[in-house]
């Protein structure tokens, strides 16, 4: 027998084996060559692993296919041979394979074709196993090769995509019931046979992987999309209790809370999103991640940068205020009319230290347990003080009450109820006054029209002037017909009040209109001031603007405001520069004038409009610093004010208000910011 060098293929050594097997391999042990041989093959199995590099399946399965047969052929050969240490031999021949393949590029076209397997098997219903022989071999193969952990480890990956793949065709967008069982046994069902017989595992040990597959997987498709479901809720609650069962591990919760928390800045913590749909959504928020954690411990990440947000908006008193007392299905008054557990019987509660738990174990380290699922408790406790929420109350409440044209105030009146439980009796009395003043009025108009002294369309709210905020008063001028039921109003009021007088607010109230024109009639509620401007097309078909404003004793500006009013609902139309004339038919040709109408004017001034005016008295004093000292930095300003306005009228603003109140002359071009300084214009 001759035996070539070491170098030589394992192949090629193969053929110096006559006449057998058996006697080949007794020569070899007997010349003391089996070390020399295995150190060949080991040198030649080595070489070819090195070289190859598969790109697709098919290169793959011819690389598997040529080790099998490497393996065999020396098996063959040498493994009858009791000297020969077949276990150990085996077991460096793997680490041959494991070591020198090119296991990342081996994954690569692997992964694809399981992949493909899977689908396919998914596909075959009927017949799970059909076109599957040459898989089953090739895992057959690389088990027998020592891959099988490779195997395992790509196929893992793979049935990972696929479960993630069915998941989300089947259950994406499905979100009004739980589908977190069903997905489990669907699962189950699918593939427990396929992964059997990749694994080798118990049928138990295979649906406890394949579960726990899909509650990660259902969990992080509920995770991406918290937003939307939380926007959708409580028509999403089918997906917060998938959530509830799917998200348990402490990173599965974090990366919901993180995913929730991302989405929400790049989506809504925007400035161009209004307050009110943020409050709303913050409401929704409350709801969907009680019901997803009740402890609140997920709740307490997720709104905090919520919150940020909200306490910084200068407007979100007032949106909140908007929102209590809306009936819209946005609006909170089912949530302010539940009554706070602080004010329930505490008697009850009385053995909860026996129902004590401690936090969860990803709490954060300032972490505080709800008592309650009180919405209305979480929206106050954005703002750092009940002050400036309690004003916006008040204005809030005025401008609806002023609104009311039948003295029905019943909602207003039990939304106020409702909210002494959070504020106080003694807090809300400003508002009690102004319930109070409804319900007088409503008395004393029943008592004047009892006399029948007054026009039975006309009727009057009667104000206590110094328990209401700052209205808005623009006196006009008023027709003769009117003035006239006003004055009989006023004199009744006197007979029944001890000779009070009553200080009409003229531009304030409601007026009903029918509006006659030759092709249609219009019923509308308009202002006293947009009902006399157009009752004085009564008297003239075309009005100049000028000569409408002279009449009304009010400005330009003011009046053309009204004008555009009906110019909007194509009462008016312009006829020429400045006048104006009643279009009887809608299909009257008219001079295009750009139109946009005003929204409402709130009959109460806001906070913001109350500092200005109050500023106002202080503007003197600046203008004489800057003409006799030139430009003046804020601080300066607002030091000088300080030291040189002397009581009663002491300046004891704030640097911020000074700041809004310069800003504001700024904007009507009576001062210029430049350099960080002002300066008169």
């Amino acid at each position: 027998m001759e035996y070539k060098s070491r170098s030589a293929s394992i192949s090629k050594v193969f053929q110096y084996f006559q006449p057998s097997q058996q006697e080949s391999a007794q020569t070899l042990s007997e010349s003391n060559l089996i070390d020399t041989l295995r150190t060949d093959f080991y040198s030649s199995i080595r070489t070819q692993l090195s070289e190859n590099h598969p790109a697709s399946i098919e290169e793959l399965q011819n690389l598997i296919q040529n080790l099998y047969a490497f393996w065999f052929s020396y098996k063959d050969y040498v493994g009858k041979d009791p000297t020969i240490q077949l276990e150990h031999v085996q077991q460096c021949f793997w680490s041959l394979c494991r070591r020198h393949l090119p296991l990342d590029q081996i994954r690569k076209p692997l992964f694809a074709y399981l992949k493909k397997i899977l689908s396919l098997w998914s596909e075959n219903e009927s017949n799970s196993y059909l076109g599957l022989e040459d898989f089953f071999h090739l895992c057959e193969r690389l088990r027998q090769l020592g891959l099988a952990s490779e195997l395992k480890e790509t196929f893992a990956l793979s049935l990972k995509d696929h479960v993630q793949t069915l998941l989300y065709e089947r259950y994406g967008s499905q979100w009004d019931y739980g589908v977190y069982q069903e997905a489990a046994e669907w699962i189950r069902s699918e593939l427990t046979l396929l992964v059997e017989h990749v694994s080798f595992l118990s049928t138990a040990s295979v649906h406890s992987q394949l579960d726990q597959l899909v509650s990660k997987l259902l969990g992080r498709l509920r995770s991406d999309s918290i937003f939307d479901i939380v926007l959708e809720y409580p028509r999403s609650s089918g997906a917060i209790e998938d959530l509830r069962l799917a998200a348990r591990q402490p990173e599965q919760r974090q990366y919901l809370v993180e995913r929730f928390m991302s989405t929400c800045e790049k989506s809504i913590l925007r400035p161009s999103k209004d307050t009110s749909s943020i409050l709303v959504f913050y409401v929704s928020t409350i709801r969907c991640f009680l019901a997803l954690d009740p402890p609140g411990v997920l709740l307490d990440k997720a709104v905090k940068p919520i919150r940020t947000f909200l306490n910084e908006r200068d407007d979100t008193s007032k949106s909140l205020v908007y929102l209590l007392f809306s009936k819209s299905k946005n609006g909170l008054s089912s949530e302010l009319a539940k009554i706070p557990a602080s004010n329930v019987d505490a008697a009850s509660d009385r053995n909860d230290y026996l129902k004590w738990m401690p936090d969860p174990i990803d709490a954060a380290p300032d972490f505080r347990k709800p008592t309650d699922k009180d919405i209305i408790a979480s929206l106050i406790s954005i703002f750092k003080s009940k002050e400036t929420l309690i004003k916006e109350l008040q204005l809030l409440l005025a401008d609806r009450l002023l609104q009311i044209t039948d003295y029905n105030y019943d909602h207003e009146s039990k939304n106020i109820g409702f909210l002494k439980y959070r504020f106080g009796e003694s807090t809300l009395q400003m508002c009690n006054v102004m319930l109070e003043d409804i319900r007088k009025s409503k008395s004393i108009d029943e008592f004047i029209h009892g006399r029948k002294d007054v026009s039975p369309v006309f009727h009057a709210t009667i104000l206590s002037r110094i328990f209401w905020p700052n209205l808005v008063v623009r006196p006009f001028r008023v027709p003769k017909a009117i003035q006239e039921e006003l004055n009989k109003y006023a004199a009744s009021f006197s007979k029944k009040k001890n000779k009070r007088e009553l200080v009409y607010l003229q531009n304030l109230g409601t007026v009903e209109l029918e509006i006659t024109l030759e092709d249609r009639t219009l019923d509308l509620s308009v202002t006293p001031e947009q009902a006399t401007l157009i009752s004085l097309f009564e008297e003239s078909l075309t009005l100049r603007l000028e000569d409408a404003a002279e009449k009304l004793d009010q400005s330009v500006d003011i009046v053309k405001k009204h004008i555009n009013f009906w110019v909007h609902h194509q009462v008016l139309t312009l006829v020429k520069d400045d006048v104006y004339g009643v279009r009887e038919t809608q299909q009257e040709a008219a001079i295009v004038d750009t139109v946009i109408e005003d929204e409402p004017a709130s009959a109460v001034q806001s906070q913001a409009e109350v500092a200005g005016s109050e500023m106002r008295v202080y503007w003197s004093f600046v203008v004489g610093m800057l003409t006799n000292l030139g430009s003046l930095e804020l601080e300066r300003i607002h030091n000088m004010l300080t030291m040189f306005i002397p009581p009663p009228n002491g300046y004891n603003r704030t640097q911020n208000e000074l700041r809004e109140f310069l800003a504001l002359m700024v904007k009507e071009d009576k001062l210029e910011f430049t350099g960080g300084a002002y300066k008169l214009k």
